[in-house]
């Protein structure tokens, strides 16, 4: 369904790290095709057992064809 839609997941790091395990259940999916630069990186704010996500986008300009496309989708 993802890939139906061009989604991508780009949190490629353990968002629950707990005594036993660190695990990557929380993500962020977004189509990298309307973005050529973004980063993502943890956000350990110690109010959870989870930590959350900072995702950094360049915002460029995009010919017309690709910007149509990327704000109808």
């Amino acid at each position: 369904m993802l890939l139906m839609y061009n989604l991508t997941g780009i949190v490629n790091f353990p968002t629950r790290i707990n005594g036993t395990s660190s695990t990557a259940i929380d993500n962020i999916f977004f189509d990298t095709s309307c973005f050529e630069e973004y980063t993502v990186c943890p956000l350990i704010n110690d109010l959870s057992d989870h930590d959350g996500q900072i995702v950094r986008i360049k915002a460029i300009f995009q010919t017309q064809t690709k910007k149509k496309y990327c704000e109808e989708n």
